[in-house]
C-alpha cells in the first residue's frame, strides 16, 4: 500500500517580537548631537515617591504589561524600555514540574530519532501488521464509532487500519483541533482531507461531534508504556480531550513496538490521562491488568 506524505504543509512557526509601535509609545529619545536632554517646564519628577501627579503621562501602566518604566534622574518618565514577558520555563517556581518536561522532552526526542530510522517499507508493513491487531483485538464491536488519527510523517500508519474498520461497518471519526481544542468529525473514506500547518490531514469541512458518542478513540503518541501512560507531541489536546468521553469508552494507544516501554518509564504529571491498552505490531497490551 502507498501512503501519501501529508508533510508538505507542515510550517516553522514563529513567536512574534515588539513592534515598532511599542517602542514609539511614550519614549523620550537624546539626540545624538545633544548631550543632555532638552530644558522641560519644571515640575515635580517622577521620582518624587507615591504622591507624584503627571497629567501628561499615563498612569495607567497597569494596562501596559509589556512596557517597563524606568525612571532615569529628575526628568519624568525619560525610558521606556519593553520586557519581553517571561517563558513558560522562566515563571517556574516548582522545580519538580521543569524536571517533568526536561525529562518529556528528553524522551521525545530519543523516540522521534527511533521512529525516523525506520525505512518507510518497514513503518508500512508495520502499520498494516499493527492494523491487523486492532481489528481483531475484540476492542471494537461492529457498529462501534471510532475516533482514529489519521497518521502523518514517520507516525505508525493508520490507513489500513481505517480501511479495514470501514469495511466491518465501523462508524469513523477523525480529530480536528481549532485553537487548542481538540474535537472530533465523522468521516468516511474518500472524504476531502486538508493539511494543517502541524502536519496531520483533517477533514476539509469538519462538524464537530458529541464526545459521548464515540465508542473507542485511537490516541497517537511518541511513547506509551505498560500502563498505559503517553508522552505525545507536547500540546495536550488528548489530555484534555480524554476526559470528554463516557466513561466506558475505550482508548486504545497505536504505536510501533519500539515505542513501547515498561511499565512506569514514562515520565508523567497529575494532568495526563493514560490509555487502556496499547496496539503494536506485536501485541495487544491491557494496561488495566497492571
Amino acid at each position: 500500500m502507498t501512503l501519501a506524505n501529508p508533510t508538505a504543509g507542515l510550517v516553522d512557526q514563529k513567536w512574534i517580537g515588539y513592534g515598532q509601535a511599542d517602542l514609539e509609545e511614550d519614549t523620550l529619545f537624546v539626540p545624538r548631537n545633544q548631550t543632555s536632554p532638552a530644558p522641560v517646564p519644571k515640575q515635580e519628577p517622577c521620582n518624587s515617591g507615591p504622591d507624584d501627579h503627571r497629567p501628561d503621562h499615563r498612569e495607567d501602566d497597569a494596562d501596559h504589561p509589556s512596557i517597563d518604566t524606568r525612571r532615569v534622574g529628575a526628568y519624568p518618565c525619560d525610558v521606556r524600555v519593553p520586557q519581553a514577558a517571561p517563558s513558560r520555563i522562566e515563571r517556574m517556581s516548582d522545580r519538580a514540574e521543569l524536571s517533568l518536561l526536561e525529562a518529556k522532552a528528553d524522551l521525545r526526542g530519543r523516540m522521534l530519532r527511533l521512529r525516523e530510522g525506520l525505512s518507510e517499507e518497514d513503518r508500512a508493513e508495520r502499520g498494516m501488521r499493527a492494523g491487523e491487531v486492532l481489528v481483531g483485538s475484540g476492542l471494537i464491536a461492529e457498529g462501534a464509532t471510532v475516533m482514529v488519527f489519521w497518521s502523518f510523517g514517520a507516525e505508525i500508519p493508520t490507513q489500513p487500519a481505517v480501511q479495514a474498520l470501514a469495511g466491518r461497518g465501523v462508524r469513523l471519526a477523525l480529530p480536528y483541533v481549532r485553537g487548542q481544542r481538540l474535537e472530533a468529525a465523522p468521516f468516511r473514506p474518500g472524504d476531502a482531507l486538508v493539511a494543517t500547518a502541524f502536519g496531520p490531514l483533517e477533514p476539509t469541512h469538519p462538524e464537530p461531534m458529541d464526545p459521548s458518542l464515540i465508542d473507542v478513540v485511537v490516541v497517537p503518541g511518541l511513547a506509551f508504556d505498560r500502563a498505559g501512560f503517553r508522552v505525545g507531541y507536547g500540546g495536550g489536546n488528548y489530555d484534555r480531550f480524554l476526559p470528554r468521553l463516557r466513561p466506558d469508552a475505550v482508548r486504545v494507544g497505536f504505536a510501533f513496538g519500539l515505542q513501547l516501554l515498561p511499565a512506569g518509564k514514562v515520565p508523567r504529571g497529575p494532568n495526563d490521562e493514560p490509555v487502556h491498552h496499547v496496539v503494536t505490531e506485536r501485541e495487544l497490551v491491557d494496561c488495566r491488568a497492571r
